[in-house]
């Protein structure tokens, strides 16, 4: 049986120079910020749309919050590291992307807003192994160290959430 061994959550993240400007969340919603999100067949895309729709609903943000952002998105990419990488480039003024893309190799080219948690989705990644494994015993010891403190510890060092919390 499937197990989750980290979790994750959004940021927006702005090119270093953030030419659009970019402070505040409410700022996405301006006419004209060029935004790069994940498609919405994959997790981080859903979670994106699940944000903004949670954004949408609360009065800090109103109904019309989701709507304009939307009219700003002008790429929708296959994984989060091709949001990431529109936003290093400096070919769009934000992206909606994880936490944990953004690598001790990214947070230098780029500006991180958080996302609040009451609005935030968390992503849950699962792991089990294959019945069919010819390594039973070593797919058995690699699930139980991803589940380990020393695993957890490994995993929030590359900021991924504990699943302890």
């Amino acid at each position: 049986t499937a197990q989750t061994f980290a979790k994750d959550t959004l940021v927006v993240i702005l090119p270093s120079s953030n030419p659009a400007k970019i402070t505040t969340l409410k700022d996405l919603a301006k006419n004209g910020v060029k935004i790069s999100v994940e498609n919405p067949n994959v997790p981080a895309g859903m979670a994106t749309r699940k944000v903004l729709a949670n954004m949408a609903e609360s009065p800090a943000y109103g109904t019309s919050y989701q709507s304009a952002v939307n009219k700003n998105i002008v790429s929708q990419e296959e994984t989060v590291k091709g949001v990431v990488q529109k936003v290093q480039l400096g070919e769009v003024d934000a992206g909606l992307a994880l936490q944990s893309d953004v690598t001790a190799a990214v947070a230098s080219k780029v500006n991180v807003l958080s996302i609040p948690q009451t609005f935030n989705v968390v992503l849950q990644f699962p792991v089990a192994v294959v019945k069919q494994t010819a390594h039973m015993t070593e797919a058995q010891a690699f699930v139980q160290y991803l589940l380990s403190q020393e695993g957890q510890t490994i995993l929030t060092r590359y900021k991924f959430m504990s699943i302890r919390n």
